[in-house]
């Protein structure tokens, strides 16, 4: 493209500087032919119509600017030549469309280099995308098949009768845990997914916050249940504190928002939730003691697949989802979260703000 516009200039220019020479070739041709006209009649020579624009008739003088043509045989001492003012008219003209193609040409060659930078970003924009889908696909697989894994192996175990019967219900229950786990693994690829197009819209009713969190919190106990993890309610507003959200949205906050928490919360994790009342809205914070982050990290964590922002760590392992759905489905919802950590191995917070109900406003 870049030298199509060369070609294209070079040779319009070059077209035009043909014309600027033919134009001067008509004028002079136009003179030779009004002096062999002129010199063959024997009266008083006079120059007609719009020759006289173009056109003089002077004295035979060899010092002048263009050649002067001799009106013979009867007046030879009167010639006929160019104006100069018709030259420069020709001159002009021609200057004008010379500077009138190079604009043309430097336009092009700008509209194409905005072409090329918008073709080189786009390029860039789907080869970033591509290889976050394949690190985002490569984590789902992973994220998923490690829970597959276990209810397989542990299913193969109940069917072989390899356990007593008083370790039943214990392999049940991890069993259970793997079915959930995978179950909000499927569930957040099909809400971003919905998220993408649209499709994901928060229904609001009033909720009782603090029924729906205390039933929130021992189900996730009850799964964590004989090991060293845990998740409390460590404080929360009054007992019956309404609020305006898609209970089903808000509870797949929490989860994500927890299973971070367990996820990077070092080696025994403890998350606790707390509930802070404000003039208009509720704050959920969700806290750990676990690996932490940069507070330079605090938007990028919320950056769609990608993953733990602590490199020294080993625990790499996550969709990159999770967080940034959590955010998405807040803000359906009329709130927002936020993350907060003093930095590696400071633990790290993540606070939801949902509004409250009309009815509390007005109390």
């Amino acid at each position: 493209m870049g030298a199509l516009v060369s070609w294209w200039t070079i040779l319009i220019n070059e077209a035009v500087h043909l014309e600027q020479q033919v134009a001067k070739s008509e004028l002079q041709m136009s003179a030779y032919q009004q002096a062999a006209i002129l010199g063959a009649d024997s009266t008083e020579p006079v120059l007609q119509g719009d020759l006289s624009d173009s056109l003089g008739l002077v004295g035979c003088v060899d010092n002048s600017e263009t050649t002067p043509i001799k009106l013979l045989p009867h007046h030879p001492t009167v010639c006929v030549q160019p104006l100069a003012s018709a030259i420069t008219d020709i001159e002009n003209r021609l200057s004008r469309r010379h500077a009138m193609v190079k604009g043309e040409g430097i336009f092009l060659f700008g509209l194409l280099a905005v072409c090329s930078l918008i073709l080189y970003y786009f390029i860039g924009q789907k080869q970033r995308h591509a290889s976050r889908m394949e690190s985002f696909f490569h984590a789902a697989t992973h994220e998923m098949k490690t829970p597959l894994t276990g209810i397989k192996t542990l299913l193969e175990t109940l069917r072989a009768r390899r356990v007593p019967d008083s370790e039943h219900d214990k392999l049940l229950d991890l069993g259970l845990e793997g079915c959930q786990r995978l179950e909000r693994r499927i569930e957040n690829v099909l809400i971003a997914g919905g998220l993408r197009t649209g499709g994901q819209q928060a229904h609001l009713t009033t909720v009782n916050l603090t029924a729906l969190l205390s039933r929130y919190v021992d189900q996730r106990s009850r799964n964590l249940s004989g090991r060293p993890e845990g998740v409390y309610l460590a404080s929360q507003a009054d007992e019956e504190q309404l609020v305006l959200v898609d209970k089903d949205l808000l509870i797949v906050v929490m989860d994500n928002l927890v299973d971070n928490g367990l996820k990077y919360g070092g080696l025994e994790p403890r998350v606790e939730i707390t509930v802070v009342e404000e003039e208009s809205t509720v704050l959920i914070s969700v806290s750990d003691q676990g690996v932490g982050f940069e507070p330079s990290h605090n938007e990028a964590l919320f950056t769609p697949y990608r993953r733990a922002l602590s490199e020294g760590h080993k625990n790499q392992h996550g969709t990159g989802l999770g967080l940034s759905i959590a955010r998405d489905l807040c803000r359906q919802m009329g709130g927002d979260l936020v993350a907060h950590s003093d930095g590696l191995d400071s633990g790290a917070t993540f606070t939801v703000t949902i509004r409250k109900t009309e009815k509390d406003l007005t109390v």
